[in-house]
């Protein structure tokens, strides 16, 4: 068994989060812990598998081997219960595309996207790139166990004014819940009710903490199934972002052919050369480099919160039931504006966070911070926080 030490900094000069810090920010020089990829190496087995393909020195057009799809779904069927069937998969280089291009063929101009804020902010600008109107369903934030909770009664009113897509984030990005069973259920009747298809975002699936079940939506039932488009990433699983592919789960025959067509037509239905053999070689022989990754994640978690229990007690932080991400509740600094956290964190504290307005309006007074990164980086994060909220509080 691989030993993976995953304490080593290693430099990143091609990397979005750490060298387009001033497009992001307006400036440089920060500790860039906001976008959700990790500052590991990916497992070994992808490494190299990788490294073999490269030196074969021939990148033309590649064939899917069977192989490929059924790594995925013996992964799936191992670590989470359900079993997809190997017609139900299709590709994509990134999430979005599948959600722009589902809006656009299945959601008509008249009807509605539902989704639970705060949010993933780019669902914001793909329903508006569809040219489709959104609907808010706020989640009810419980201030004693900072979990969010769906509001169901509320969610009924947004189906009842015409919404007729659903997007499901579970985990939920960016404030870690992974919903149960029950919650979920709940939901997919509701769907059922009102004739409402489910886009379930669950990219973060593989990171769900002990204590905790994801439960894919499409497993709950044949209407549940039916009515779904699931997405999954190994992007997020193994750190292969970069690599441009996304999994896409669409159980209903009629859906899967038109969604099949419309990527076929931009084509961008077939893996590039290196994402098809970096994702099969870590749903392979990635499992154990995941458990190590999930232990280390944990620790810094249990870093953050001691570190702001004992030094910034402005900041309430808790440990997320899945992602690697943590939502910080910032509003103990008592900014009058999500905008001035922000420059708080970015222009005292020099670190560049996700800010929680991002979000929606709700995130206003929090931060998304990003733990999958070397203990020594997350060290140095929080303690230039820690010096910004002493020099706060001396001006005060």
């Amino acid at each position: 068994m691989v030993k993976y030490n995953f304490d080593t900094v290693y430099s990143r000069p091609d990397s979005e989060k750490w060298m387009e810090q001033r497009r992001k920010f307006g400036v440089d020089g920060l500790v860039s812990l906001w976008e959700a990829d990790m500052d590991f190496q990916s497992p070994e087995p992808v490494v190299q598998a990788l490294v073999d393909r490269a030196k074969t020195g021939i990148y033309g057009y590649v064939h899917k081997p069977e192989t490929y799809n059924h790594a995925i779904i013996e992964w799936i069927s191992r670590r989470h219960g359900w079993t997809p069937q190997t017609e139900w998969l299709l590709h994509s280089p990134m999430l979005m595309t599948a959600v722009l291009l589902y809006l656009k063929r299945f959601c008509a101009p008249e009807d509605k996207v539902v989704f639970q804020t705060p949010i993933y902010y780019p669902f914001y600008d793909v329903v508006k790139y569809a040219g489709r109107e959104a609907l808010f369903n706020p989640l009810i934030h419980n201030e004693k166990t900072c979990r969010y909770n769906m509001d169901f009664d509320n969610l009924e009113q947004q189906f009842q004014k015409g919404g007729k897509v659903f997007i499901l984030c579970n985990p939920h990005n960016p404030a870690g819940m992974v919903w149960t069973r029950e919650e979920l259920l709940h939901l997919g009747q509701l769907c059922q009710k009102y004739d409402v298809r489910v886009i379930a975002d669950e990219a973060h699936a593989d990171f769900t903490f002990h204590g905790h079940t994801y439960t894919p939506f499409a497993s709950l039932g044949e209407d549940f199934r039916h009515r779904s488009m699931t997405l999954l990433s190994p992007g997020k699983t193994f750190n292969l972002a970069g690599t441009h592919q996304a999994v896409i789960i669409i159980p209903d025959p009629e859906t899967r052919a038109e969604m099949g067509k419309q990527i076929g037509m931009l084509d961008i239905e077939k893996n590039n050369c290196f994402s098809l053999v970096a994702v099969e070689a870590g749903y392979r022989g990635g499992e154990d480099w995941l458990r190590q990754a999930m232990a280390y994640i944990e620790t810094n978690m249990e870093y953050v919160i001691h570190f702001c229990r004992e030094q910034i007690p402005e900041i309430k932080a808790v440990k997320p039931e899945g992602t690697y991400l943590m939502w910080l509740d910032c509003r103990g600094f008592g900014f009058s504006s999500g905008d001035e956290l922000g420059k708080f964190m970015t222009h005292r504290a020099h670190v560049g966070l996700c800010e929680g307005y991002w979000f929606g309006e709700q995130g206003a007074g929090f931060e998304r911070l990003n733990v999958a990164c070397p203990r020594s980086v997350l060290a140095q994060a929080m303690e230039q926080i820690a010096n910004a909220a002493e020099e706060l509080r001396r001006r005060k």
